[in-house]
């Protein structure tokens, strides 16, 4: 068969879906002698200190005083998205350096020592509407963890020689402040005793599968986010984000009779079941609650206090704020031990992200200048908004600097949340491949947060792949997002006059050491039933179709063209399969006597995977490879070619419609007319 060489290439990144809200815990010892940086018990970091390396106490005159980030610091990281994404999506983990390794030995390699993971009762059934995350065999997609998934990560978690946090949502779904959906099976439950032995006997059973896997977590988290309570609402929303109130009698309110009798009844689970574990109640607030003061007067049996800070959300006030909030809950009023269970910030732009880019500046103050750190990079947009910009470097130095903070302010421990999301501007500490990026060295006492770039360092530029995603795909309007490795950038494309087309110009500064920009995946939706993708043009006179990329020297420009759909009458559609040779689709007698203005050719449900090199559709007006017409690309499983050619529709009309596809191409070919 003849090669003929597609206009453009498909490498598609399988994106993970992921919505996402979650919490954790801390520890006294170490895990193998490696919680720490070193066994000394003596790292001392300071933001601006001999390059991040343990000093001996014999830092003087620098700009911040050393903290000492000893080795019972427990440096958390919740993953328990990480299960899900592989089986699912068939996701690969790579160190910074590229190398495939499991993705605990990747945390254990960065001085992480905990893994946080969360439980749901039956995420399958759970009593929610949600039009974004459907149900599934696999249960809610981003919430996920049954106890089977759970175990799993445990396993390997143990084995890669670190410590568990086991976080309990009492919940078929996501639990936290605005939410805390009583699980389906539960719901038959009409009295607060009644409820309270479920969560001690769901609590016990947990945790003994867990011991009998000898996995048994070193804390566990009575609880997400219970602010609002524990156990309130029988269904919930996520469209219009509105609960449905659980009957009285069994609502667990926060400082109400029913909230202190579930807590107790999983705190005391938790004690029978693994008295050595350490036990949290974690909220979101950081000032003084009636939560842990109705915990106090309670005489509840817990020991840790889990904070959750994300300088992105407004009402989680400043870094004084926090450390105020640690202090207060180590003190005399509480006494107890403070962990920042859930933490997490921006590594990249995305549109909508200026609002919370800001609420990162306005949160992110010096106590000792009043001023955002002078080492995070800020800049003004609209006029008069002041951001802290989205880069991997200023994601790393946020982190560092709320560690090093919270530890000043007496806190044992801190957990990165949502970092296994793959790409995720808001959270990832991975890229789209799987990669670790340089910011997962948020914790690590050895990588300077100062000026040095071995560690944290300056952003690159040098490992840029771009991922297209066009959308609102009208005459008006088309927005695109593009970037990677540290640069998202959502623009609007400029839309030509007659409204048929569309030009995206690329950054040319966003480009690897080698002088090219990576495209690895474009894709195109209509968002209007009468328009349509019908072409994607690279318009750069640099550009270069060789190897597995579209690749962009300095720039360059992309047009989109567009047009209204055409239906037609359908004459033939049926199942195909690529042989590598041509074969008639349509016969000469069904074509003869038709009035053909266009012939409309679609290739729906396509698959290449069994194959390698470029998939590609050609019609012909006989056996012989004549009058070859192209059957152009859509989307990843869609193609379509509508001929007007004259000479073409003469001749189909004489000899038959023929088709070509590489071999072993599979998909439903439906062939149209209109006249």
């Amino acid at each position: 068969m003849k090669k003929k060489k597609l206009f453009l290439r498909h490498v598609f990144l399988l994106l993970l879906p992921i919505a996402l809200l979650v919490s954790s815990c801390s520890h006294p010892s170490g895990v193998n002698g490696t919680d720490g940086i070193d066994n000394s018990k003596d790292d001392n970091v300071a933001l601006h200190d001999n390059k991040g390396v343990s000093d001996k106490d014999e830092v003087s005159g620098k700009s911040s005083d050393p903290v000492i980030i000893g080795d019972g610091f427990i440096r958390g990281f919740d993953a328990s998205a990480v299960d899900y994404d592989e089986k699912l999506n068939g996701t690969v983990f790579y160190d910074s350096n590229g190398n495939k390794i499991d993705f605990f030995k990747i945390l254990a390699a960065h001085a992480y020592t905990t893994v946080r993971l969360r439980i749901f009762v039956d995420p399958d059934n759970a009593p929610v509407t949600d039009s974004y995350w459907q149900k599934g065999d696999e249960g809610w997609k981003s919430g996920n963890n049954t106890l089977e998934r759970t175990i799993r990560m445990a396993t390997r978690a143990k084995e890669a020689g670190l410590n568990v946090l086991l976080d309990f949502f009492y919940s078929d779904y996501w639990a936290d402040p605005g939410k805390q959906v009583i699980p389906a099976s539960w719901q038959s439950i009409t009295t607060a005793d009644a409820m309270a032995t479920k969560v001690s006997d769901y609590t016990k059973e947990i945790l003994t599968a867990m011991k009998n896997a000898d996995v048994l977590p070193a804390y566990v988290q009575v609880g997400n986010e219970i602010d609002s309570g524990i156990l309130l609402h029988t269904a919930y929303n996520n469209d219009t984000k509105k609960t449905t109130d659980a009957e009285s009698a069994v609502q667990g309110k926060s400082g109400s009779e029913n909230f202190v009798k579930y807590l107790k009844a999983g705190c005391d689970a938790v004690r029978a079941v693994a008295p050595d574990t350490k036990i949290i109640l974690h909220v979101t607030n950081r000032k003084p609650t009636n939560i842990l003061t109705t915990a106090v007067s309670s005489q509840l049996n817990y020991d840790i206090v889990g904070l959750s800070f994300y300088p992105f959300e407004n009402n989680h006030g400043t870094i004084a704020d926090l450390k105020k909030s640690i202090a207060t809950f180590k003190g005399n009023s509480y006494g107890k031990q403070v962990m920042v269970t859930e933490s997490a910030t921006y590594f990249a732009y995305d549109a909508g992200s200026y609002s919370d880019l800001a609420n990162v500046a306005k949160h992110m103050i010096d106590p000792s200048t009043g001023s955002v750190y002078s080492d995070i990079e800020t800049e003004t947009v609209n006029g008069s908004t002041l951001i802290v910009k989205g880069t991997i470097n200023n994601q790393f130095k946020t982190l560092r600097h709320i560690m090093v903070e919270a530890a000043g302010a007496g806190a044992s421990g801190i957990f990165y949340w949502g970092g296994e999301y793959r790409g995720h501007w808001k959270y990832a500490l991975f890229d789209g491949n799987g990669k670790a990026m340089t910011s997962i060295d948020c914790f690590n006492a050895k990588v300077t947060i100062g000026d040095d770039t071995s560690g944290g360092g300056e952003e690159t530029k040098e490992t840029m792949q771009a991922t297209f995603v066009f959308k609102d795909f009208t005459a008006e309007k088309l927005t695109v997002k593009y970037g990677g490795d540290g640069v998202t950038t959502t623009v609007d494309a400029t839309v030509a006059a007659d409204k048929k087309s569309a030009t995206l110009s690329l950054d040319g500064s966003y480009k690897k050491s080698s002088g090219w920009m990576d495209i690895v995946s474009l894709q195109a939706y209509a968002a209007a039933s009468d328009t349509e993708a019908l072409n994607i043009e690279f318009d750069s006179a640099s550009n270069n179709q060789t190897g597995a990329w579209f690749e962009f020297a300095n720039g360059g420009t992309i047009t989109i063209t567009y047009k209204k759909v055409v239906t037609g009458t359908q004459i033939h559609s049926d199942a195909y399969t690529a042989d590598g040779g041509i074969s008639q689709l349509v016969a000469a007698d069904k074509l003869s006597n038709l009035s053909i203005k266009s012939l409309i050719i679609e290739a729906t449900d396509c698959n290449w995977s069994n194959t390698s090199g470029d998939w590609w559709l050609s019609a012909y007006t006989d056996s012989s490879w004549s009058g070859e017409q192209k059957v152009n690309w859509q989307t990843n499983t869609y193609y379509k070619a509508e001929i007007t050619d004259s000479s073409f529709i003469s001749a189909i009309k004489t000899n038959g419609l023929y088709i070509a596809g590489l071999a072993g191409m599979t998909c439903t070919l439906k062939v149209s007319y209109t006249q």
